[in-house]
């Protein structure tokens, strides 16, 4: 109990407030806005949400760059906001908040959103995508995280650099979270991360198929059933499970995983976990499921912290190295089809 409480002790001293950032993240937004002759008022909200402070650190520059993004790409000029009958003060509004998987930082403006067409013709200039692509609006706008991606047409200290968007996902990557990016045509806006409350130790559950063993931390995790063979050949028929009155996907985790000696055991009750990462989820089938275990997160390196759905490693008590991952990061980016499909 003695070493627990130490151990709690430490984490809280770790913790510190947002809002110790607010002075410098008022600036950046006053000094971007008057290089652009532009007025931008910045609202802060949640600022009393603590964070680890490692993880504050290494944020405070890319929500910098967002924030300067805002005022160069997202608000308008002054004239062009009163000819479409807005204020003439554009708004960004920054709001932190926490939630079971960590905390989630909501960035948004009510600018001109994205210029959609601009960024297709970059990307066909570039190469990245050809001439007669059909795109959805989604996939344009990820183009944006593209390395040296910008629609800038001349270079200025705020923006046309190419460096920027591709450097705060990989930030984001690096500390196991995530970058979500929405955006209406002449509205605004909305970038929202999503970050572990700390880097230094998480809550993990251990899912095992085959041989293989992986880590998802216990915040993804909002149910584990256990499936009879009937119940579970049925949803693999139908490519997924109903929960709540909602169709969930269904993935077995040696095909997520493209283990190709994977099989699924043959067992009278077969686990089936369903996991939830922002507004997606996913139904995985394993082979076991270990209790919940509090572990040290190890960082993995810049080249695998790239990764989709990479978000550490940990050392279990019996020497064993395993990876944390983001099983539904990894379904997000198509690896692995719903169970049932091309099975």
């Amino acid at each position: 109990q003695v070493p627990r409480e130490l151990q709690q002790d430490l984490m809280r001293i770790r913790m510190v407030r947002f809002g110790s950032v607010s002075d410098r993240l008022y600036r950046v937004v006053r000094q971007a806005a008057k290089e652009l002759d532009k007025r931008v008022n910045l609202e802060l909200e949640g600022a009393d949400t603590e964070i680890d402070r490692s993880v504050l650190e290494r944020m405070a520059g890319p929500i910098e760059h967002l924030l300067r993004n805002a005022v160069a790409h997202g608000i308008e000029s002054r004239g062009q906001r009163t000819a479409l009958g807005k204020a003439e003060a554009g708004e960004i509004v920054l709001r932190v908040t926490q939630d079971s998987n960590g905390v989630v930082i909501g960035l948004s403006d009510d600018g001109a959103g994205l210029d959609l067409p601009r960024i297709r013709a970059r990307a066909i200039e570039r190469g990245l995508i050809a001439a007669d692509a059909q795109l959805a609006d989604r996939e344009l706008s990820q183009l944006i995280f593209m390395p040296g991606f910008s629609t800038a047409t001349e270079v200025t200290a705020l923006a046309g650099r190419g460096v920027g968007m591709d450097v705060v996902r990989a930030e984001v990557a690096a500390m196991g979270g995530r970058i979500d990016l929405a955006a209406t045509p002449g509205q605004g806006t909305r970038f929202t991360v999503h970050l572990p409350v700390s880097l230094a130790v998480t809550q993990i559950v251990l899912l095992t198929v085959g041989s293989t063993r992986i880590a998802v931390a216990s915040g993804l995790i909002e149910q584990v059933m256990q499936m009879k063979p009937e119940a579970l050949a049925s949803a693999y028929e139908q490519h997924g499970i109903s929960w709540q009155d909602e169709a969930v996907p269904l993935y077995f985790l040696g095909s997520l995983l493209e283990l190709s000696d994977a099989r699924p055991l043959a067992q009278r009750y077969s686990p089936v976990v369903l996991l939830r990462s922002g507004h997606q989820r996913i139904a995985l089938h394993v082979d076991h499921v270990a209790p919940s275990q509090e572990v040290v997160v190890k960082h993995v390196g810049p080249q695998l912290a790239r990764l989709t759905g990479m978000a550490g490693a940990t050392v279990l008590g019996n020497g064993d190295i395993v990876l944390i991952l983001d099983p539904v990061q990894i379904a997000a980016t198509g690896r692995g089809k719903p169970a049932g499909q091309g099975d």
